[in-house]
């Protein structure tokens, strides 16, 4: 009896892991798409509410993207700089040492 609590507590606690890592996008949402290719004209109050609701859904989503893919690139470029500053740092006490190698 332990063991099969143990197991479904196991298999419970893997699948939230996994399923807070996808995050789905809005954007994607099956009524939303099918809404957008709607004229406003034509939807009842309850899907222009839907249409706009998702509307702000998916430019928050688009705008978290690119917050992302900036702090991404921010951070490369930090690698990139202090990947350099080890390399001149290096040369230059390589270059200090030369002089008492001749010694």
């Amino acid at each position: 009896m332990k063991k099969i609590v143990l197991v479904l507590s196991l298999v419970v606690a893997s699948v939230s892991v996994n399923g807070q890592s996808a995050v789905v996008s809005p954007c994607n949402d099956s009524l939303y798409t099918v809404l957008k290719s709607r004229p406003i004209a034509q939807m009842s109050d309850r899907e222009f509410a839907y249409f706009n609701q998702k509307e702000k859904d998916c430019a928050e989503y688009r705008k978290a993207l690119m917050q992302e893919e900036v702090k991404v690139e921010s951070l490369n470029v930090a690698k990139k700089t202090m990947n350099t500053y080890w390399t001149v740092a290096i040369i230059g006490v390589a270059l200090s040492l030369v002089p008492l190698l001749l010694l």
